[in-house]
């Protein structure tokens, strides 16, 4: 006998999920610019910028993973639905390079560690 799985209605569609991944990255993007900003008015903010990146890179690896799991779901050509990684990649470094830009110390870097 087999079991089926049914999706409780008030469990989150995929695309809901790949929403609430996105907002968290834009959510991490604000409190990165402004530690950032922060950092550079008053100084000695630099805990407070390492975790808004620490915080940027697990909000941006959900994304991913959400991403995934979407197109996994929903594969390019069968609905016209795709998500193109590239332009998400190259909208996440201009984000990283205006923050570099306004904080003026160029020290935001868009790659791990």
């Amino acid at each position: 006998m087999s079991k089926t799985t049914r999706r409780d209605e008030q469990d989150p569609t995929p695309e809901m999920m790949l929403k609430m991944a996105e907002d968290q990255v834009d959510w991490g993007l604000r409190k990165l610019k402004d530690a950032v900003t922060e950092t550079a008015e008053h100084g000695g903010g630099d805990k407070k910028v390492g975790d808004a990146v620490n915080d940027m890179r697990k909000a941006i690896q959900t994304l991913f993973i959400e991403r995934d799991r979407f197109e996994k779901l929903h594969p390019t050509g069968t609905d016209g639905v795709g998500i193109d990684l590239d332009a998400a990649r190259a909208e996440i470094g201009r984000r990283l390079d205006r923050l570099r830009e306004q904080s003026g110390t160029g020290e935001v870097s868009a790659k791990p560690e």
